[in-house]
């Protein structure tokens, strides 16, 4: 502002005139030297002045100058101080999403682990069940099976027995018929000798004992056919047991599963 006002003051002094009342047309020395001095002295007040003016001109300009070369130095600093904090920020971003980054793979490590440990006890859990399913099956399936395969123990017994009997009633009757045979004899010598009756009495009991043999033999057959028969009728209490195990297995881990159609026990 005071240098708009030095300009508008250097203005005045440059459009200033010499006052009429300094020039004065009439012929006296001694008022034409007085008024000569007057105009050199105004004359000189204006250069004074001018000269003053343009000294502190010359000094507002350096100073303004001096004030464009600071502003201009503010502004780089300024920009330079904008850019270094731009740059601050974008470190600081960078930074912050580097920690953001490494957070987030530590929750997906986290996230990983525990999806692992839980897989691990969902195996475990499903493995435990199947443990148990199998255990209820198989324990199912041995409480169906047991009364075929005590029927099948019974029956296999039962073979044993009969086949014994027979082969024991099959010696006795070779036995008795021998016996039979030897009394025939006799009864052949008593008639011989001329002892009727007596080779009667004796060939009679030679008859009885080879009927009792022939009996027993007859026994030891019938006690063979029927053990051949149960025997016969083993593997079908052997399909049962499986089948009704089978049945029961199924039946423990399907509720829904069908019963199977078993044959009955001999």
């Amino acid at each position: 502002m005071r240098l708009v006002g030095l300009v508008c003051t250097a203005s005045a002094f440059l459009s200033r005139k010499v006052s009429p009342a300094l020039v004065d047309t009439s012929n006296d020395p001694a008022a034409l030297v007085e008024k000569g001095k007057e105009a050199a002295d105004t004359a000189k007040k204006v250069m004074d002045e001018a000269i003053a003016f343009g000294k502190e001109a010359a000094g507002l300009v350096l100073a303004s100058k001096g004030f464009k070369a600071k502003a201009l130095a503010s502004a780089a600093s300024a920009e330079k101080e904008a850019e270094e904090a731009k740059e601050l920020v974008e470190k600081a971003q960078e930074a912050a999403d580097a920690a953001a980054m490494v957070e987030a793979k530590k929750e997906l490590e986290r996230i990983k682990e525990a999806a692992h440990k839980a897989a691990i006890e969902m195996a475990k859990a499903h493995e435990n069940q199947e443990i148990e399913a199998e255990e209820h099956a198989a324990l199912a399936a041995a409480s169906a099976a047991e009364p075929y395969h005590a029927a099948m123990v019974r029956a296999q017994k039962l073979v044993v027995t009969f086949n014994t009997k027979a082969q024991e009633l099959a010696v006795a009757s070779n036995v008795v018929k021998n016996q039979a045979q030897q009394l025939a004899a006799r009864a052949n010598g008593y008639q011989y000798v001329n002892a009727p009756v007596l080779a009667q009495q004796v060939m009679m009991q030679a008859h009885q004992l080879w009927e009792s043999g022939d009996a027993m033999a007859n026994q030891a057959k019938d006690f063979r056919a029927q053990a051949e028969e149960i025997n016969a009728g083993v593997p079908q209490f052997q399909m049962a047991a499986v089948a009704a195990a089978e049945a029961a297995a199924g039946g423990a881990n399907s509720p829904t599963f069908a019963p199977v159609r078993l044959p009955a026990p001999m």
